[in-house]
């Protein structure tokens, strides 16, 4: 399966003590008497990390086999298991076990940040006796996880969520299938209803220029300075641009894009509150036919290439090419 750029950020799965989610639960489609609770019971620090300790944990690839300590880590944007006292990807991105991280959809094909799908691989055990095909688990932002289906000895066994309890806040039922709602437009107001987790705005974006030795260099940072997540849409795997003009003219003289290839494949990416991206291009001077222009003052534009594009204001600089040689 490809590595996903989409990350599976924290707040689609809260750790903190306290925390808990009772399930339905159903195997070979007959359901089981009893819900299942899966409870956060209590934080342990192990090699100067803080780990959250479950009562039982059958969301993972496989078999269950033991009672896992869990953990988030915010640089890297993933989730770890402590085994045998080191730190193992729990839903890994890359590698022979790695997983594919998709979004949910809603009505008209429009995506919904709101789910996010760990799909993976059944054991290997498990496909000898049932011919099983990847296994799924669904994330919902803020809540965690809404439903899973995994392939076990004893057949398929699927999990519904009934209801949360996170501590400090009273108890959300969830006694149907997690509602998606699409993402606004951004013309379009926001749905009525519990506070939407996105940002009514795009982000801030700054832009950097230094010419230096007949070269431009150029940087855009991307940053969401709202309390909440920036959905950012994109129709293919480009996410920036920059846009060079002479002094007081609107007709591109070159474009960082144009000498680049980019597949045509949709993605999400969830621009968490303080986060920023950063991107990086250069300009030889030259303008959109490879040919050389004169000393002069320029402009450039910096673009986010996400639907709906975000641009900042046109910076001017001066330029002046490399001596002859």
């Amino acid at each position: 399966m490809p590595k996903s750029g989409l990350h599976l950020v924290e707040s689609y799965f809260p750790l903190q003590v306290g925390n808990s989610w009772t399930y339905e639960v159903s195997i070979n489609g007959k359901k089981r008497p009893k819900p299942t609770v899966i409870e956060i019971t209590k934080m342990v620090i192990k090699n100067f990390r803080s780990y959250y300790l479950f009562n039982r944990f059958p969301f993972v690839p496989g078999e269950e086999t033991e009672i896992p300590l869990l953990r988030f880590d915010r640089k890297s944007q993933t989730f770890f298991q402590l085994i045998n006292e080191k730190d193992v990807e729990l839903y890994p991105t890359e590698g022979e076990d790695r997983v594919e991280v998709k979004v949910g959809e809603s009505g008209g094909g429009q995506i919904d940040l709101r789910i996010l799908k760990v799909s993976f691989r059944a054991s290997s055990q498990a496909k000898i006796q049932q011919g099983a095909a990847s296994d799924e688990i669904a994330f919902k932002y803020g809540e965690g996880i809404v439903s899973a289906r995994k392939t076990t000895q004893l057949g398929v066994e699927e999990f519904t969520l009934l209801k949360t309890e996170k501590k400090g806040t009273p108890a959300a039922s969830a006694s149907a299938p997690p509602t998606k709602e699409p993402i606004p437009e951004e013309t379009t107001p926001l749905p009525k209803g519990p506070p939407s987790p996105y940002a009514e705005t795009g982000p801030v974006l700054t832009l950097e220029v230094n010419p230096e030795g007949g070269k431009v260099k150029l940087v855009l940072r991307v940053r969401n300075e709202k309390d909440k997540m920036i959905p950012l849409n994109f129709d293919n795997d480009q996410s920036f641009d920059f846009l060079i003009t002479q002094e007081s003219s609107d007709q591109p003289l070159w474009r960082w894009s144009t000498t680049h290839y980019f597949a045509k494949v949709k993605r999400s990416i969830g621009l968490r509150p303080g986060e920023s991206f950063e991107y990086s291009g250069e300009w030889d001077g030259l303008d959109s036919n490879r040919q050389p222009v004169p000393a002069g003052k320029y402009q450039v534009i910096g673009i986010l290439t996400s639907k709906p594009e975000w641009r900042t204001a046109p910076a001017e600089f001066n330029f002046t090419p490399a001596p002859v040689q």
